[in-house]
């Protein structure tokens, strides 16, 4: 006589084990920081995503006539955006985070002109 399969206590145990993977997976899924520099010939402008929600952040931007530091709270999705008036020249960006999060950019190349602009 052929054995009866129990298909609800089967379906049940597949559920649960493919809800705990999908839990241990969803863990683990961390966006890594990066930072972003966008610059113009009178100021620059910083971007960071992917760091906690609220994470308390250091900023420091090496350029012409700096380090600039500033102190930032990430908002409720991790980014931040700040501005430099006045930056220029080779551009660095580093942003360190509460929690041992770092991303840094570099923008090098030939700067756009700094200062006072040279007229005829």
């Amino acid at each position: 006589m052929p054995r009866k399969v129990k298909y609800p206590l089967l379906v049940g145990v597949l559920l649960v084990g493919s809800a705990a993977a999908s839990a241990a997976l969803a863990g683990t899924d961390k966006t890594k920081p990066s930072v972003r520099i966008e610059a113009s010939e009178t100021s620059v402008t910083v971007k960071g995503k992917g760091f906690k929600a609220r994470e308390r952040i250091k900023l420091v931007l090496y350029a012409q006539g700096g380090p600039f530091t500033k102190k930032l709270t990430a908002g409720s999705r991790g980014g931040f955006s700040s501005h430099f008036a006045g930056a220029c020249g080779p551009l660095a960006a580093t942003a360190t985070g509460a929690s041992g999060n770092r991303a840094s950019a570099k923008r090098i190349g030939i700067p756009a002109p700094c200062g006072i602009p040279i007229q005829p």
